[in-house]
């Protein structure tokens, strides 16, 4: 197969605008500027009310579509078998060299389209969490007809390697890229009262409680709390033992709190925080960071607003969340202290 020549077909199983959703139609807009013969495959199938954010976003892009596919996210036996006879005859029709499959539905839709064909396409899959997908069933016979897989991280690319059998010279190594952008507008550091010396770690992503941010706001405070201390005790007698409580097994947190500025500062464009429990609604400058009024800032892994620890709140997972808090300060107190 002659890759110029070739007639490419990305396939995405979501209508959602989620995280592989941006990289997926960039991946196409890019190789069909170089050229090369580029569709996407659009869903049609979407939640009662719910905007077709992948659609839109493709036609910003300027990518051609095909319609015609269910295209879910979630396993359905019906729509399944649908979805491969609708491919099947998107192959035939359009004479597709290459399946460039997105997500584990729609890789899985690929495979089995592409059983019994005469000359079946390739069919090449992106990854996009730091760890290889499980071995489940599913995912074995998706990897069984795949040539080849793409990987952000080498912990993916071997765990593909050895999971699935690819040829290690069939997975290729690439961690995720952003499109260069000019900013817009002028440098925030200066209303927000920073400068070069501080480090600001910015996050996109929506707020949910099972990405589980009660430990990062858990982790600002305990390392604010930790550097007051490593600050104070450098002038002599300003802060004592009696003044200062332990909260990580290494390191003790002033009970003394800095202004947050010092250390840590939440984005000002940050007007709501979509997480029960939240303590705060509006980040301002120079006021504390927010921390959710839940279990989880007392190390439980249940995340329910003012609520007491449900039954399904274990120790086991008390302990988990305790211990992921001070692994964490831990380190971002080691790099900091360098």
């Amino acid at each position: 197969m002659n890759v110029a020549d070739a007639r490419i077909l990305h396939l995405f199983a979501n209508y959602k605008w989620t995280g592989p959703a941006d990289p997926a139609i960039r991946a196409a807009a890019r190789l069909r500027a170089l050229g090369l013969d580029v569709t996407f495959a659009q869903g049609i199938v979407t939640h009662r009310g719910g905007e077709h954010r992948m659609a839109e976003e493709l036609a910003r892009a300027g990518v051609p579509v095909v319609v015609g596919l269910e295209l879910r996210k979630h396993f359905h036996l019906g729509a399944l078998l649908r979805d491969v006879r609708a491919l099947r005859r998107l192959i035939a029709r359009d004479r597709c060299d290459l399946l460039h499959c997105h997500l584990p539905a729609d890789h899985l839709i690929a495979a089995l389209a592409v059983r019994g064909l005469p000359q079946p396409p390739a069919i090449v899959r992106s990854l996009y969490d730091p760890e290889p997908p499980p071995r489940g069933l599913r995912s074995r016979a998706a990897f069984r007809a795949t040539v080849g897989a793409i990987a952000p991280t080498r912990a993916a690319a071997d765990g593909v390697v050895a999971g699935f059998g690819l040829p290690p010279g069939r997975v290729l190594l690439q961690p995720p890229v952003t499109e260069p952008r000019r900013l817009d507008g002028p440098d925030l550091r200066a209303a927000w009262g920073l400068d070069g010396r501080h480090r600001v770690v910015g996050i996109t992503a929506r707020i949910q409680p099972h990405r589980r941010f009660d430990l990062l706001w858990a982790t600002a405070r305990a390392v604010t709390r930790s550097n007051a201390c490593r600050r104070s005790r450098r002038r002599p007698g300003a802060c004592s033992a009696s003044r200062c409580s332990v909260s990580m097994p290494s390191q003790r947190a002033c009970t003394r709190q800095p202004p947050i500025a010092r250390s840590f500062l939440p984005v000002r464009s940050i007007s709501t925080i979509d997480m029960p429990g939240c303590s705060v609604a509006t980040a301002t400058p120079g006021k504390p960071l927010p921390v959710p009024r839940s279990s989880a800032w007392r190390g439980c892994s249940c995340v329910r607003a003012n609520a007491r620890p449900s039954s399904t709140c274990s120790t086991t997972a008390c302990s988990r969340s305790r211990t992921a808090v001070r692994l964490i300060c831990s380190l971002i107190v080691s790099i900091a202290s360098r």
